[in-house]
């Protein structure tokens, strides 16, 4: 999907983004299955709509069992996606993609994830335990949470719509906020180098060029203000923004990679 600069930049992005480095070593397997998740959907979509992949269907069911695994709120990132698809279906190739030979396998691949969450939670309808103890994890809490956004009541106190703007200019900020620790202020050069990453965006948009690089440009600049829309509305701790910050260094990429090619195509 990326080219090899493209792909650098992006690395780059998530290396320096330090509250994305540092939910990753605390959270571990929770944040790796919502990571491959998503990049499962997004290759899966991707491949059937610029090479007519046959598979594309399959790391779909996979890409959503496995995020839901980790965590139900992918939910969230997930509806994005598919919003984005709808959105964007006219800037793909005139193709028409063979259709899969067992759709069926998809969902039950979809299913074979989620199962454990399944099991646990008709486990704990029919055996009660005598001690509950609460934790976000739950499918209960995690449902519960996704209704309270929907009735507009009011989340944790370190979720606030302030944590959108940490996202963007300083992420490390949140911490002063959330645990109390010490933090930098507003963070320039990550502002400027957000600048230079819109400047590459708008390019692939002014351009048009019905290229596969040039397409999926357009495609993540639209994805990441989507997931930012819907987990900022029902989940703004930088924890949850962990799945747009995926997006956002692969649009950094991107954008890197539309300006040097007015330099050096």
């Amino acid at each position: 999907m990326l080219d090899l600069g493209a792909a650098g930049a992006a690395v780059l992005v998530l290396a320096t983004d330090w509250s994305f480095v540092f939910y990753r070593k605390v959270l571990g397997g929770t944040e790796l299955a919502l990571l491959f998740g998503l990049m499962a959907c997004l290759w899966g979509l991707w491949t059937r709509r610029w090479t007519g992949g046959r598979y594309g269907l399959a790391a779909l069911g996979l890409g959503l069992g496995l995020g839901l695994l980790g965590k139900l709120t992918f939910v969230l990132s997930f509806g994005a996606l598919l919003a984005t698809a709808l959105l964007m279906r006219w800037d793909r190739q005139a193709m028409r993609p063979p259709l899969p030979r067992r759709p069926a396998l998809a969902l039950l691949g979809t299913l074979l994830l989620v199962s454990p969450l399944l099991l646990t939670a008709l486990h704990f309808a029919v055996h009660p335990p005598a001690l509950a103890l609460p934790s976000h994890d739950f499918v209960g809490t995690q449902w519960q949470r996704v209704l309270g956004a929907l009735r507009m009541q009011a989340g944790p106190a370190r979720e606030g719509l302030g944590n959108l703007g940490l996202w963007a200019v300083q992420p490390l900020a949140f911490f002063q906020r959330a645990y109390g620790a010490a933090a930098p202020g507003p963070s320039g050069l990550r502002a400027a180098g957000l600048a230079v990453v819109g400047l590459g965006l708008a390019m692939a948009w002014l351009r048009r060029q019905p290229a596969p690089r040039e397409a999926l440009t357009r495609f993540v600049s639209v994805l990441l203000p989507l997931m930012l829309l819907v987990i900022g509305g029902v989940a703004r701790d930088l924890h949850h923004l962990g799945l747009a910050s995926l997006v956002l260094a692969m649009a950094a990429g991107l954008g890197a990679d539309q300006l040097a090619a007015q330099r050096a195509p």
